[in-house]
């Protein structure tokens, strides 16, 4: 069965958003149960300054509301970050940078297995290769969009 985007050369998500989808969390089923609670969210807010700072996000993301060391506003409040909410605690569910001017290569996400999405889609810039930043240990894995960026390689 052919798939929505076969015959423009595209996958269904990046049809999808081109063709007025809302961000990498549409048209999944809500799930908010936590299975993993290995890393604080104090890591989660550490990680994804790491991540900032690897893609030039002082100096070339388009959108960086919420972003910074010096910011004191939650990390789920961050420009196209989602998250869970879990008793007294947050734990990052969606990463969604699509065409944000990210450079570089991104951090490895592996850590961070309750990660339902990751959307570094039209992110021309990007370097490296997918399996260098997501890994088979993430099993709520539900969305990993990377195209027309310059990731290559297979999803482990």
């Amino acid at each position: 069965m052919p798939r929505i985007g076969d015959r423009l050369g595209i996958s269904d998500f990046a049809y999808f958003q081109k063709s007025g989808g809302t961000g990498c969390s549409s048209n999944l089923t809500d799930n908010n149960t936590v299975t993993d609670f290995t890393y604080t969210p104090e890591q989660g807010r550490s990680f994804l300054l790491d991540l900032f700072h690897a893609t030039g996000g002082r100096w070339l993301w388009i959108n960086k509301t919420g972003w910074g060391e010096e910011s004191n506003i939650t990390h789920c409040k961050w420009f196209g970050i989602e998250c869970y909410k879990y008793k007294n605690s947050t734990y990052l569910k969606f990463i969604d940078l699509t065409e944000n001017g990210l450079d570089g290569q991104p951090p490895n996400f592996w850590r961070f297995r309750n990660l339902q999405g990751i959307c570094l889609s039209r992110n021309r810039h990007m370097t490296g290769q997918i399996s260098d930043i997501v890994s088979s240990n993430m099993t709520r894995l539900r969305r990993l969009c990377v195209s027309f960026s310059g990731m290559y390689g297979s999803v482990p």
